[in-house]
């Protein structure tokens, strides 16, 4: 993530990463926290399905890369809106191989 100015995950303060928890975080502050340039990553966005597609719409995030086990959600200056989601667990994808 050193390409994007992120060399840390802290609390607070503008440019570096949050570990975002569903279980503990409101919307509301995860929210603000993208305003304030944070990447957030989502611990286990699949066990709270609605707040992840919730905070993906949100028009303040740019992109999301859902990447099963954990989510990654940013605001880039200048992107068009992008939701990824890759193919995990990859042992569903590819059974019968």
């Amino acid at each position: 993530m050193v390409h994007l100015g992120i060399y840390t995950l802290k609390d607070h303060g503008a440019g570096g990463g949050y570990w975002a928890d569903f279980k503990k975080d409101r919307e509301t502050e995860l929210i603000s926290r993208i305003e304030n340039g944070q990447l957030l990553v989502v611990h286990e966005p699949h066990l709270d399905l609605p707040q992840w597609r919730a905070l993906t719409k949100y028009d303040g995030v740019t992109v999301s890369i859902d990447l099963f086990h954990f989510g990654l959600v940013l605001k880039r200056a200048g992107q068009r809106k992008e939701n990824f989601s890759l193919r995990f667990p990859y042992w569903r994808c590819c059974q019968g191989r």
